[in-house]
């Protein structure tokens, strides 16, 4: 197996705009043999004071293979387009010591289907005695999964909704509490609740206890469970 690639990280505007990334090919052996590839991914982030946003750009083709040299922790044969614009005051005020929003979004495609589309918004409250609230929204459209199948047909993906919060004490202390929680619910009846809860102790610079708890319970009507022949040619 051999491959070949470049790192980047350009910066200007007094490292306030950042494009980041790295491209690599790939010539590796497979069940289908030796086949020739290439992919990577590009960032670009563009920072102010009371706003920021990002944009991220990733292609694998479908024989891009490195597993014999590293890890491969995503799919192969994509395109993924997502970004964002979050508007925030870092100033503590009156009330609260700083507060943010954002907007979000992305896609995923290849050449036969999309298989992720969603939008989002997130928020963010820090208080002056340094407790932080946050939370947000997603909206996932209906969409086609082309690997769920273990090579069968692709199949639907529901459109669905899933909103979060989640709160934090004040950081500084030698005790430190984490909560929050989570639902999601489909359009073909499918429903998740999550919550969870950490507790940390730090009675030194030297110790430090954590005891986390979580609790889900969700139920998927739409999912894959066996190719079967469903219209009598002899192949599922």
């Amino acid at each position: 197996a051999y491959t070949a690639g470049i790192d980047y990280n350009l910066r200007w505007d007094q490292n306030r705009a950042v494009l980041n990334g790295h491209w690599a090919a790939t010539r590796a052996p497979g069940d289908d043999g030796v086949r020739p590839s290439g992919g990577g991914l590009a960032n670009f982030n563009l920072n102010r004071k009371h706003w920021n946003t990002w944009t991220h750009f990733d292609h694998f083709g479908r024989d891009f293979r490195i597993n014999d040299l590293g890890f491969f922790r995503v799919r192969t044969n994509r395109n993924q387009l997502d970004g964002g614009l979050n508007v925030e005051e870092p100033d503590p005020g009156r009330y609260l010591r700083r507060y943010n929003v954002n907007l979000c979004g992305g896609r995923g495609w290849n050449g036969e289907v999309i298989f992720d589309n969603w939008i989002c918004t997130n928020g963010s409250v820090g208080f002056l005695n340094f407790w932080n609230i946050n939370g947000g929204l997603t909206r996932r459209f209906e969409v086609l999964d082309d690997i769920d199948t273990r090579g069968g047909a692709p199949i639907v993906k529901p459109p669905a909704w899933h909103g979060y919060f989640n709160v934090d004490t004040d950081s500084r202390k030698s005790w430190r509490v984490n909560f929050g929680g989570g639902r999601g619910v489909s359009s073909v009846g499918g429903d998740e609740i999550q919550a969870h809860a950490n507790l940390t102790l730090q009675p030194s610079s030297r110790l430090q206890l954590s005891i986390q708890m979580r609790y889900t319970d969700g139920l998927d009507v739409a999912q894959w469970i066996e190719n079967s022949d469903t219209d009598g040619d002899g192949t599922d």
